[in-house]
């Protein structure tokens, strides 16, 4: 084990990412957002309001994008965030979502022995979303949302660094939403990290609640919510990542249209029929 991985381990991370969050709640964060603006490079002239308006660090996390930055007008299966595509490719009984790391199982993503023989033999896709990055998840396509899993976890870094600990996505805090739609079902998982201690999205309490409600354990719902294409799904309070998985018959209808290294945009995309 190496020193980053060591330090990995070592640090306190729910302490971290709460210190992080009360700060980044607090209005003296706003002093930061000038110097958060040059030093990730964000593209100002996309944002739904100017930066002097923006009273938090999270309030500029959690922005919107003005009513023209993007379209929800392609075909297909488009692209719920902005990100680039670290992993791609079909789900096996064991499958590879990290580079060089131990290959997954889809009952240790999912908690759901059931849900993960259904998307054996799918395919899938892991969006990374920066510090950069607009952090607000879409409708990849109409749909109807059948079902949510909250699954308590650590909250490691997904980046580079946090990449060192195998199984990282099966050992975070996540959130899985179930869609039903014209082109199959599919999951989209949305995993918290270091910094990230909150998934919010439209149709499930705070993640504070379920972590009352499930007390350290899984918690699973059904629903029969709809979704426009385009339509919000949540949010994340800092960057993180978001997995797509098909199931086997959505798959065999569509194909993947981008790859890994590809940077990619909400709206855009992602698989065709």
């Amino acid at each position: 084990m190496n020193v980053s991985r060591t330090t990995l381990y070592l640090i306190p991370k729910r302490l971290y990412t709460y210190a992080i969050g009360r700060f980044a709640r607090f209005r003296v964060s706003r002093h930061l957002i000038p110097w958060y603006v040059r030093h990730y490079r964000i593209d100002v002239g996309e944002m739904e309001r100017a930066i002097s308006e923006y009273q938090t660090l999270l309030d500029l996390f959690t922005r919107r994008l003005s009513s023209t930055a993007r379209s929800f007008a392609g075909e297909g299966f488009l692209s719920p965030v902005d990100g680039l595509i670290t992993a791609s490719g079909t789900i096996h009984e064991h499958w590879q979502l990290q580079a060089k790391g131990l290959p997954y199982t889809g009952t240790e993503l999912l908690q759901s022995e059931t849900m993960a023989t259904r998307f054996v033999g799918g395919k899938f896709v892991v969006l990374y979303l920066s510090p950069t990055n607009y952090h607000r998840i879409h409708m990849p396509t109409d749909g109807l949302i059948t079902g949510w899993t909250y699954v308590p976890g650590r909250l490691y870094p997904v980046n580079r660094i946090g990449l060192l600990v195998d199984r990282l996505y099966a050992k975070n805090e996540r959130m899985i939403t179930y869609i039903s739609s014209h082109l199959g079902e599919y999951a989209i998982v949305k995993i918290g990290a270091l910094g990230v201690g909150t998934v919010k999205t439209v149709f499930a309490p705070s993640q504070r609640e379920l972590r009352v409600r499930g007390q350290g354990g899984v918690v699973m719902e059904r629903e029969n919510v709809h979704l426009a294409k385009g339509e919000e799904l949540g949010h994340f309070e800092l960057g993180s990542t978001v997995i797509v998985m098909w199931n086997r018959e959505a798959s065999a209808n569509l194909r993947l249209s981008v790859g890994v290294g590809d940077r990619v945009f909400v709206g855009q995309p992602i698989a065709i029929v």
